[in-house]
């Protein structure tokens, strides 16, 4: 009896060892599962958290690239100390020694691709030569060319509203219509000199030779009991640049042989105060 006693305890112990040995290998499969649940977990959190990374990333991208097409109409913001339009210079001798205005007319012209020779101009140049008779009327330079842009006796220039009208007719004449000239918009802000260059429109300005004094003045009587006072070194220039640190305005200059040459500001405003401040900007 003890023997079968003993017998079932020792298969029954059997038993006992063999289901632990079962039970400790699922709980370690389950425990395999589980941590294969968390891995599982963390790594769809993980792609959550990198999925919205990357969202966020594309979005700052597609804003920027929506940035990049919305600026692409706009000018730019220049923030340089120094900038130049790529104005091409052209010298107003030897063939209109007194031209300067429409000289730089044809500056700005060509600047937008407009072929443009300066002596083309002066089909619509209204132009007066000076009388014999030193004492009798002349013209108005608000008018009227004083003289002849190919000459060098009596031959003094012209103001804004003249070479406002020879341009107007030369653009309608060559059915070009995309083009508006502005006449005396900037006065002593120079500012304003900066914004036009900025925003690439070159400035046609009036002022002194070398920006220098006025020199010598002609004097005479005009029509409507006018007493003109005009200075002889008066010169019209293209204003096509500027550098702020070493306080320059740069111009393409009709006269100079150098073509772009700069002046200090403040000799700039002097000549153009001199000469009333007058400007013309062609606009397309």
């Amino acid at each position: 009896m003890k023997k079968r006693i003993a017998a079932a305890l020792a298969a029954l112990m059997a038993f006992s060892l063999a289901a632990c040995g079962d039970s400790g290998n699922s709980s370690a499969g389950l425990a395999a599962s589980s941590k294969a649940v968390e891995v599982s977990e963390a790594s769809t959190q993980n792609e959550i958290v990198s999925s919205q990374e990357n969202e966020s990333i594309a979005i700052k991208d597609d804003s920027s690239e929506n940035t990049e097409e919305m600026s692409s109409d706009v000018k730019p913001d220049v923030k340089e100390s120094r900038v130049v339009l790529p104005v091409k210079n052209i010298q107003q001798n030897p063939e209109l020694p007194n031209g300067s205005e429409i000289t730089s007319a044809a500056i700005v012209l060509n600047y937008y691709g407009i072929k443009c020779d300066k002596t083309d101009l002066l089909d619509y140049l209204p132009m007066s030569k000076r009388p014999a008779d030193s004492t009798a009327l002349w013209v108005n330079p608000n008018d009227y060319f004083c003289g002849d842009p190919r000459e060098t006796v009596n031959s003094y220039g012209c103001y804004s509203p003249v070479l406002k009208k020879t341009i107007d007719d030369y653009l309608a004449a060559n059915k070009i219509s995309d083009y508006t000239v502005e006449q005396n918009m900037l006065k002593n802000n120079f500012d304003d000199f900066y914004t036009e260059i900025d925003n690439g429109c070159p400035v046609i300005i009036w002022g002194t030779v070398g920006m220098k004094d006025r020199g010598k003045d002609a004097i005479w009587s005009a029509e409507g009991n006018f007493t003109i006072i005009f200075p002889e070194n008066e010169q019209c220039m293209v204003l096509i640049g500027y550098d702020k640190d070493n306080s320059t305005l740069i111009f393409s200059d009709p006269l100079d042989e150098r073509g772009t040459v700069e002046y200090p500001v403040n000799a700039v405003k002097f000549a153009f105060n001199a000469l009333s401040y007058q400007s013309i900007i062609i606009r397309k």
